[in-house]
């Protein structure tokens, strides 16, 4: 005769009981995970909510294409921080106040903001985290560029929005 296994002994139960408990857990761990790690902001803008529908505000970036703005930003690193100088066509946006933003990947408030005189800038601490992006902007809002932030010390800045 064969001897009964208590069901504590059975890995069939084990199994049975394990797996959805271990799926619980995980499905803890990944809400606490996403809970934690703040708002996710690609290219910050200003949305409007109409009923349940969110809206881009995009004149900004219109308004940059439709008058063919692009430039370049140079980032100078050394340790004494960063040295940033603004270059743009056309370069009478350099003359208005301008605003570079460099933009945390995962939280819009550790985001850098660094504003520009006459197109220079310097920035006595590098960011404590490697940006996304770097959005350029007037303070006024009325034109924006955006480029991809890079190790090189050339940042290409365009439009986020083509005109069609």
């Amino acid at each position: 005769m064969t001897e009964q296994r208590k069901a504590w002994q059975e890995p069939m139960v084990w199994l049975m009981a394990g797996i959805p408990l271990a799926t619980i857990v995980a499905g803890i761990a990944t809400l606490v995970i996403a809970l934690r790690s703040g708002p996710l902001d690609g290219v910050p803008a200003s949305v409007q909510r109409v009923s349940q529908i969110q809206t881009l505000d995009s004149a900004a970036d219109l308004a940059a294409t439709r008058l063919d703005y692009h430039g370049y930003l140079l980032v100078e690193r050394g340790a004494s921080g960063w040295r940033l100088e603004l270059k743009t066509a056309p370069p009478s946006l350099m003359q208005a106040p301008v605003q570079v933003v460099f933009v945390h990947p995962n939280s819009a408030r550790m985001d850098v903001r660094v504003a520009l005189v006459e197109g220079r800038a310097v920035l006595a601490q590098a960011p404590a985290f490697v940006p996304s992006q770097v959005v350029v902007t007037d303070d006024a809002g009325s034109w924006r560029l955006v480029g991809d932030y890079s190790d090189s010390g050339t940042l290409t800045l365009t439009p986020a929005v083509q005109a069609r």
